[in-house]
């Protein structure tokens, strides 16, 4: 999204890019949102559905001045009402750290820092934290995002697709992506990334995958073993626009800030440099040795989702 452009989270995901054309001849596909209805949803979905959107506007109200203790517990017992039912809604699940510890993946329903997520359930298993919501929940959290089917996402949806249940105050950037290969009943994708606060050279140090079923949706984030190694090719391109951005900057300030089409100049290159660099990683990344290790721990992600353990 391009609102987060300059809160940086980075991704990599594993290499491919999807044709416009393939898109739009699967505009008819069940699995598209475009298709989505509120008639798909069960009778506790929709009551989940509309007694969280009763708090939201209760807790984000004009009669609220002030979040006293009362006022903190009531939303703490609301999120907690909110938790029982979709442990009601994901009972089919299939993994059990989430059908057994699964605890609500919403931060807040007040209006700041946090608020948003996915709704959803998360839970831990050794450092890898992991998601599951049904498909009817994510539909309808995306619903006016009109994302293509599932078999067939864009990098940039991959992006808010681990935003909304990760990190819904950064961004994603999108270095390199790939579907991977699992069996009929699921549609899978996998990203490396790392959490930042600016653009720059920066490098990823966790591992992400996304797995759709008939029935649920399935994410997972965990710190990488190792963490990846910087490609001269790439921090050479960084490094070569970046130089001219700063000198665009330091024109901007010697003119005591009057001078706003260097700055713009600045704000343009600054953004070009880390697209470009990005560019690089989707080139390049794959083909380091490097890249075998992400790889299997990766795997080994989709594998414990698929296991249902």
């Amino acid at each position: 999204m391009k609102e987060f452009k300059y809160t940086i989270l980075f991704s990599l995901l594993i290499n491919v890019c999807f044709a416009q054309n393939s898109l739009k001849n699967k505009q008819g596909s069940p699995n598209d949102t475009l298709s989505y209805k509120k008639g798909h949803q069960t009778a506790n979905e929709r009551e989940y559905l509309e007694i969280r959107d009763r708090y939201i506007k209760y807790f984000q109200s004009d009669a609220i001045n002030e979040i006293d203790d009362k006022i903190a517990k009531q939303e703490n017992d609301s999120l907690i009402e909110l938790e029982k039912r979709l442990h009601g809604i994901l009972n089919g699940c299939r993994l059990n750290s989430i059908a057994k510890e699964g605890k609500i993946n919403l931060e807040t329903l007040f209006r700041e820092m946090g608020f948003g997520m996915l709704d959803g359930l998360v839970a831990t298993k050794d450092s890898m934290r992991i998601f599951c919501t049904s498909r009817n929940l994510f539909f309808d959290y995306f619903k006016k995002e009109k994302i293509p089917p599932l078999d067939n996402l864009t990098t940039e949806n991959l992006e808010d697709l681990f935003n909304s249940a990760y990190s819904i105050d950064a961004h994603i950037t999108n270095f390199s992506s790939s579907k991977i290969s699992a069996n009929n009943n699921f549609q899978a994708y996998s990203m490396v990334g790392g959490f930042g606060q600016d653009v720059g050279p920066f490098l990823p140090d966790y591992i992400f995958v996304f797995l759709a079923d008939n029935h649920f949706i399935y994410m997972a984030e965990k710190p990488l073993k190792e963490p990846v190694e910087q490609i001269p090719e790439c921090k050479a391109i960084w490094d070569s626009i970046n130089l001219e951005s700063q000198k665009a900057i330091e024109k901007y300030d010697a003119s005591q800030l009057k001078d706003t089409a260097s700055f713009n100049q600045y704000e343009y290159l600054d953004e070009l440099a880390f697209d470009e660099y990005c560019g690089c990683f989707q080139r390049e990344l794959k083909k380091e040795i490097q890249f075998e290790a992400i790889q299997k721990e990766l795997e080994t992600m989709v594998k414990y989702i698929m296991s249902g353990k």
